[in-house]
Order: C-alpha cells, then structure tokens, then sequence
C-alpha cells in the first residue's frame, strides 16, 4: 500500500470512528511508533528514533486529552 493511499485510509477511518475506537487508533499509533523508534535505537538511527518518538509522545497527549 503507497504511503498516499494509508493515509487516506487512515483519515476515513479516525472520521468514521466511535470514541472507543479513536483510543484503539491510537492506541496502536503509539505501539507502532515506539516500535520503530526501538528498532531504530538498535540500528543506530538518531533520527527515525526521535522523529518516531516524537509521534508517539503527540499520540499520548492525545489519548491523555480524551
């Protein structure tokens, strides 16, 4: 799947979402995340680690807001 269509995919998905599932959205936003921000660490990778963490961070702001 291109990068373009995910995002459209993943935008239908948060407008159409119950409450309930807008915290299961992003709960595996921030599971994703902090994976790749390990592998990340593990390969050295300075930049994907905090460009990965940083996403996840805002996804916990926005679960700690609802």
């Amino acid at each position: 799947m291109t990068n373009q269509t995910q995002l459209a995919y993943q935008e239908t998905a948060v407008r159409n979402a119950s409450p309930v599932e807008l915290v299961i959205i992003l709960y595996d936003i921030l599971a994703r995340d902090w994976r790749a921000a390990i592998e990340a660490m593990e390969a050295g990778n300075i930049e994907t680690r905090s460009a990965k963490l940083k996403h996840g961070f805002l996804a916990l702001q926005q679960l700690e807001g609802t």
